[in-house]
C-alpha cells in the first residue's frame, strides 16, 4: 500500500500543466503513467485507433482483470475498417458468449502485447475481447448542427486515479498512438489536488456525462451495434467515393511536356530546362 501511494505522489508532484509534443513525450510523460495509475477513464475524441492500447500498455493487465478499471471512449464514427471489425465481432449478438474463464488467457496477451507493440493481430483481439466483456464501452457521436452534418472532434478527457483524485485535460490529441508518439500536439493539464484546477474537472466530467447521455443539443449518441456499424462502413466507402468523384481531372501534358517526360523515361536521368510558364511543375507532376 505504501508502495502504491508513493507512486501516486511521485505522479502528482512531478504532473505538469501542459504538454507539447517535441518538447515532451505524451505517451511516456502523461498518458501512460496516468493510466498506469488509473481506476476509470473519460474519452472524448474526435478520432480513435485500437493502437492506443499500446499507450495503454502498463493498466491492460488491471483492465482485463476488470476489478478497479473502467473505460467509456465517446468517438466519431470515423474509424479503421480493422477497428470497425473488430467492434462489430465484440458486439453481434452470436458472439457475446462470456469468456469468464479466459481472464488468465487474456492476461498473458495483455502482457504480451507490453513486449510485442506492433502486433496488430493481438491489438486487435484484445480490443475485441475488452469490449465483449464490458472492460471498454465505446459510443459513437453524431454531430448535425445547421444545414449540414459535422464531423464530432472534441477532444478532452478526465482520468480518476487509484486514491480517488483527479486528472483532466483538454488539446489537440486524439485518442491513437499517432497522438502519442507522431503528431504535433498540445494538451492542457488539470490536477484535481490543486484547488485552483479542481474547478475544470468537474466542469470537463460535466461535459462529458451530458454528451454520453445524449443530453446535448444537435449530438446524438449511439452504442454500436452489428447494423449501425454495417451502414457505418457503407457511409465510409459512401464518403470516399463522393470525395474521389470531386478531385479536379488532370488534363492530357502538352505535346512538349510528353516529349520531355518520354526522353526523361528512355535515359532515366537528364535536366528539365523549360522557358517561364511551359508547364516545368506539371511536367514534374506527371
Amino acid at each position: 500500500m505504501m508502495r502504491r501511494m508513493s507512486l501516486i505522489d511521485g505522479l502528482q508532484k512531478n504532473l505538469k500543466s501542459r504538454y507539447r509534443s517535441g518538447k515532451d513525450n505524451l505517451a511516456a510523460d502523461f498518458f501512460a503513467p496516468c493510466l498506469s495509475e488509473c481506476r476509470h477513464y473519460d474519452r472524448a475524441a474526435g478520432y480513435f485507433s485500437s493502437s492506443a492500447l499500446v499507450a495503454w500498455a502498463d493498466a491492460l493487465p488491471r483492465i482485463v482483470k476488470g476489478r478497479d478499471v473502467s473505460i467509456r471512449l465517446l468517438i466519431s464514427p470515423e474509424i479503421s475498417e480493422s477497428d470497425r471489425q473488430a467492434i462489430e465481432q465484440a458486439t453481434n449478438s452470436g458472439q457475446q458468449q462470456r469468456e469468464r474463464n479466459a481472464v488468465n488467457a487474456y492476461l498473458e496477451k495483455a502482457l504480451q502485447l507490453i513486449g510485442e507493440p506492433q502486433n496488430k493481430e493481438l491489438r486487435l483481439e484484445l480490443f475485441c475481447w475488452l469490449i465483449r466483456e464490458a472492460r471498454l464501452q465505446i459510443r459513437f457521436a453524431f454531430v448535425d448542427h445547421g444545414s449540414r452534418p459535422g464531423i464530432y472532434h472534441e477532444k478532452f478527457g478526465v482520468i480518476e486515479l487509484r486514491d480517488g483524485s483527479n486528472v483532466g485535460f483538454i488539446g489537440s490529441a486524439n485518442e491513437s498512438l499517432a497522438a502519442y508518439l507522431a503528431n504535433g500536439e498540445f494538451i492542457m493539464v488539470f490536477r484535481g489536488w490543486l484547488e485552483s484546477e479542481a474547478e475544470r474537472i468537474t466542469e470537463l466530467q460535466s461535459e462529458f456525462d451530458d454528451a454520453w447521455n445524449c443530453r446535448l443539443s444537435g449530438l446524438t449518441v449511439l452504442e454500436p451495434s452489428p447494423d449501425l456499424l454495417r451502414k457505418l462502413s457503407f457511409a465510409d466507402r459512401r464518403e470516399t467515393t463522393v470525395r474521389e468523384s470531386q478531385r479536379p481531372v488532370r488534363p492530357p501534358p502538352w505535346p512538349h511536356q510528353q516529349e520531355a517526360i518520354q526522353a526523361f523515361l528512355e535515359k532515366r536521368h537528364g535536366v528539365l530546362e523549360m522557358a517561364t510558364g511551359t508547364g516545368k511543375t506539371r511536367t514534374g507532376d506527371c
